[in-house]
């Protein structure tokens, strides 16, 4: 995109939206990056999904929560099947449930 068009398209949007076109900009860059060099990238999961995912259920996390069970899933999750809505639903339910005892 030349300077001229992005000057424009700048203008036409807040400066919250260009921090976060920026992030996006980064994010598939390291994406690219990662690609490259063999690895598998085209299924990211983000904190933000585990969030929806919790809402879906009916449960509130706090950020750390979401941070816990994002660790629990990338350290326990079964490779052979990947990590998916289902292992993020059980993954949630288990922090759950410990958190409750």
């Amino acid at each position: 995109m030349n300077k001229e068009k992005w000057f424009i398209k700048s203008n036409q949007i807040s400066s919250c939206e260009i921090i976060q076109l920026d992030k996006i900009n980064m994010i598939e860059q390291a994406r690219q990056i990662l690609k490259d060099n063999g690895y598998l990238v085209d299924n990211l999961w983000h904190t933000d999904d585990i969030m929806v995912i919790a809402s879906d259920l009916g449960i509130d996390l706090t950020t750390e929560g979401v941070e816990i069970i994002r660790d629990m899933i990338h350290k326990s999750h079964d490779a052979t099947i990947g990590i998916n809505n289902e292992v993020i639903q059980c993954a949630i339910e288990s922090f759950k449930s410990k958190d409750n005892d």
